[in-house]
C-alpha cells in the first residue's frame, strides 16, 4: 500500500512537473501523480467518510495521509469506449467523478480546480476586472455580425480572440 501525501494532477506531456519532481527533496514515495491518460486503467474507490483509495496493476494507493494537491491539467483525455454513442455519457461521469473526488479532498490545493476554470473564463475576468477599477479596452463579445462589424467600424486598432482558447 502506497500512502502520498502529495497530489499532482497533470498529464504525461506537462513537464513541468516533472520538473518541479526532480527538484524536491526526498519526494519518493511522498507523491502521486495522476495523469489524464490514466484515468482509464484505475480502478476508484470513494466513500463520503472520506475513505479514497485507487488501484493501478499491482499498486494500491489510499489517501488517508494526502496533505496537498497541485492541480495543472483537468484529466479530460479518456480512452474511447467500444461503443462511441457512449462517449459523451461517459466522459462526463468520469469528468465528474473526479471534480467531486476533488471537492471532497479536505486538504490544501494549489491552483484548486474550480477557481482554475473560473481565472481561465475571459468573461468574468473582464467583468471582475471591471468591478476591481481596472484600466479595460473598449470590449465587445458577441455573435451579432452586424454588431461586431459596426464595433470594428467604430474602433481603431482592434484584436480578436476566442473567449476560450485554442487556434481556428
Amino acid at each position: 500500500m502506497i500512502y502520498p501525501e502529495i497530489l499532482f494532477v497533470t498529464n504525461r506531456e506537462d513537464f513541468s512537473v516533472d520538473y518541479l519532481i526532480t527538484k524536491m527533496p526526498n519526494m519518493v514515495g511522498r507523491y502521486f501523480r495522476l495523469n489524464s491518460e490514466d484515468v482509464d486503467s484505475l480502478k476508484f474507490s470513494y466513500s463520503p467518510d472520506g475513505t479514497l483509495s485507487l488501484s493501478f496493476e499491482d499498486f494500491y494507493i489510499s489517501f488517508s495521509k494526502l496533505r496537498s494537491a497541485y492541480f495543472r491539467r483537468a484529466p479530460s483525455i479518456f480512452h474511447p469506449p467500444i461503443d462511441k454513442s457512449d462517449s459523451q455519457f461517459l466522459n462526463r461521469e468520469k469528468r465528474h467523478l473526479l471534480e467531486g473526488t476533488y471537492l471532497s479532498l479536505d486538504i490544501n490545493w494549489v491552483n484548486p480546480i474550480f477557481s482554475t476554470y473560473s481565472a481561465e473564463r475571459k468573461v468574468y475576468q473582464l467583468t471582475l476586472a471591471r468591478r476591481l477599477g481596472f484600466d479595460i479596452p473598449k470590449t465587445l463579445i458577441s455573435n451579432n455580425v452586424d454588431g461586431v462589424r459596426t464595433f470594428l467600424d467604430e474602433t481603431e486598432g482592434c484584436i480578436i480572440k476566442p473567449i476560450s482558447h485554442g487556434i481556428q
